[in-house]
């Protein structure tokens, strides 16, 4: 009996003993199938030492948190006077990059308010000449004086109405012509109007009527007057330069003449035998028609303008 507990109490005390213990030797005459295999005990983990508290490079003392263990390791809090680590050497500064921005949308135009006035009245005044190719004596008539111009504008258009009294004396006053133009027209600007523009082209049609008198012999007991009147259409261009509300003006416009009286009292072959008429027509020698049915010529006109 005694022998059989013998293993049994063995067991429990090794199984209760130290896990430092070593492994005991089954007694003697026991069997080993009740002994089993016993593990040795792990190794202690390793205690590290405190670390050294930090000390300043300049030599003063600086404030230091409370160091504590962390798991593995060491926890030292940072100083808040403890200067900041030099920066590396040898890091070349950043090189600044320059996109190229897309280009931006034109802003939208704005109308300006133009410098010539959009519409208005201009009245003034202006010489000019008249050259036709009716013949007096072999040469070409040539008026000239001057008269009244008077223009409104309205926008890019500017209707225009004139009147000119024009005349010329020949041969020691033996042949005198007065002209009286009265012209209506349109003028065109090829310009835009825009501020700072105060020059400006335009182009120019019209039509009219021009009423003459003539007169032979003048002042002189043979003296000898006619009238004649004449339906005129003209085409040209001229230009402008303003300055303010002062404007000069010029123009070159270029007449068909079509008389509408009839020539009885201008004709020499159509002069009544023994008239005044005859001898004047005579006496002056003239042989072909003051004024015939159909002429042209040219105009040139230069005047000033006041705008309203």
């Amino acid at each position: 009996m005694k022998a059989s507990l013998v293993p049994v109490l063995t067991l429990a005390v090794v199984q209760f003993a130290p896990l430092s213990l070593c492994r005991a030797e089954p007694p003697p005459g026991a069997s080993d199938s009740l002994w089993p295999e016993q593990v040795s005990a792990p190794a202690p983990v390793p205690v590290l030492p405190a670390p050294p508290p930090a000390t300043p490079t300049d030599g003063s003392a600086l404030p230091q948190g409370a160091i504590y263990f962390d798991g593995p390791v060491w926890i030292i809090p940072a100083s808040p006077t403890q200067p900041a680590p030099p920066a590396l050497p040898g890091l070349a500064p950043p090189v600044p990059i320059r996109a190229k921005m897309p280009p931006s949308a034109a802003p939208p135009s704005v109308r300006l308010r133009p410098t010539q006035p959009v519409s208005g009245l201009g009245l003034g005044g202006r010489w000019g000449l008249l050259w036709t190719n009716q013949q007096v004596y072999g040469s070409n008539v040539l008026l000239n004086g001057g008269g009244a111009d008077v223009r409104l504008r309205l926008g890019s258009v500017a209707v225009e109405a004139s009147f000119d009294v024009l005349g010329t004396d020949e041969a020691q006053k033996t042949f005198s012509r007065t002209s009286y133009p009265l012209q209506l027209g349109l003028l065109y600007d090829l310009l835009p109007t825009r501020p700072g523009l105060f020059f400006n082209v335009h182009l120019s049609a019209g039509a009219g009527v021009l009423p003459t008198r003539l007169t032979l012999w003048k002042d002189t007991p043979l003296e000898y007057s006619a009238s004649a009147t004449e339906v005129l259409g003209q085409v040209g261009t001229g230009c402008e330069i303003r300055l303010w509300h002062f404007a000069i003006t010029a123009d070159a416009r270029v007449l068909g003449l079509w008389r509408a009286s009839s020539g009885d009292e201008l004709d020499p072959s159509q002069a009544a035998s023994g008239s005044t008429a005859q001898a004047a027509f005579a006496k002056s020698g003239l042989t072909q028609a003051l004024i015939p049915e159909k002429s042209y010529g040219w105009t040139f006109t230069l005047g000033a303008l006041l705008w309203l």
